[in-house]
């Protein structure tokens, strides 16, 4: 029987912990750093133009582009920026994952 990560216990949560732990340990988010700053950098960068053009910002669109980005360069080492590209295919077939879920959960959830 598979088991997930909340609920898994004994040995299976050793092994778990052992394939989740590399990619977060200290040496690995250490040499991810200048990732996370281009990312930033791209997002002081947009707000920065949206002040000087007096634009508003939508605050759920800004927080999933920078998710996307981070996802992208550090998960994927695909520089996605979305700021500068808003119709990147990285973007466009995220929205399109987010939309399948909404759907799902919406079908499947009885009222």
């Amino acid at each position: 029987m598979s088991v997930g990560i909340a609920d898994a216990t004994g040995e299976d949560w050793r092994q778990i912990k052992r394939i989740a732990a590399n990619p977060f340990s200290m040496l690995n988010v250490k040499k991810q750093i200048p990732m996370f700053n281009d990312v930033f950098q791209n997002m002081v960068n947009y707000l920065g133009k949206q002040a000087d053009s007096k634009a508003t910002v939508d605050g759920t669109d800004f927080i999933k582009r920078i998710a996307i980005d981070m996802i992208g360069y550090v998960g994927f080492n695909i520089k996605v920026n979305s700021f500068d590209n808003p119709k990147s295919e990285f973007l466009t077939q995220a929205n399109n994952l987010v939309e399948v879920w909404r759907f799902l959960l919406l079908a499947l959830i009885p009222q």
